[in-house]
């Protein structure tokens, strides 16, 4: 029954990262045989934890390790190259079969109870200090802009895997300054409340026509 239930999360999953991901089938196909084939090279014990921990997560979060498995051999395969190297999944047993439980996607216990954003915020810093620091220091300035709300939204992040964190930390650095960072974590957070849906912390949008149209909402109750 577990292994059903961990089968039908991954099916989920994966569903909805080729949706978002593309419309075009033949692209899609290529993706979907690039996720198989890692889980595919995986030893049983190490599928069977990699599913255990998608299974975790809502299927749009989960979507974004989806969509690391897609990245490994997607490429290869869309150049119509078959036989893939099996070391190429090394970089998905360092995230999420090697480490001890509770330290996957390099989490660490120590950073408790912020420790999905902790590793969230080292992805994509790199090695440039002056880089780290201003991510780091964006990132909470915007979170700060949340005000009351910060707690909601640190719950919810902390319910993710780290990459979709990472990829929503990704979203708010796209733009140029904080005060613009800021409008859109506020209008994302409005959005979530008034929809439940995940996926607008994952997408960037013209905030102020979002505004807008959330004062014309407000203005018809």
């Amino acid at each position: 029954m577990k292994e059903m239930e961990s089968d039908t999360n991954y099916l989920a999953a994966r569903r909805e990262y080729l949706e978002r991901a593309t419309a075009d089938w033949e692209w899609r196909e290529v993706l979907q045989r690039s996720a198989d084939r890692v889980l595919a090279n995986l030893e049983p014990a190490e599928r069977a934890r990699l599913l255990a921990y998608l299974g975790k997560f809502s299927a749009c979060s989960a979507a974004f390790i989806i969509k690391e498995l897609v990245e490994v051999h997607a490429l290869a395969f869309y150049a119509g190259k078959e036989e893939v190297a099996a070391d190429d999944i090394t970089r998905i047993r360092d995230s999420y079969t090697k480490p001890p439980p509770g330290e996957e996607e390099g989490k660490r216990p120590s950073d408790a109870p912020t420790e999905v954003i902790a590793a969230a915020l080292i992805r994509p810093r790199g090695d440039d200090p002056v880089h780290r620091a201003r991510v780091q220091n964006s990132f909470e300035a915007t979170m700060k802009s949340l005000a009351a709300a910060r707690p909601q939204v640190e719950a919810l992040f902390a319910a993710w895997p780290v990459c979709a964190v990472a990829f929503t930390i990704r979203v708010w650095m796209w733009l140029s300054d904080d005060r613009k960072r800021e409008q859109l974590a506020g209008a994302q957070f409005r959005q979530w409340r008034a929809t439940g849906d995940e996926r607008v912390w994952w997408r960037y949008f013209d905030v102020e026509d979002a505004n807008s149209a959330q004062e014309r909402a407000e203005g018809a109750d």
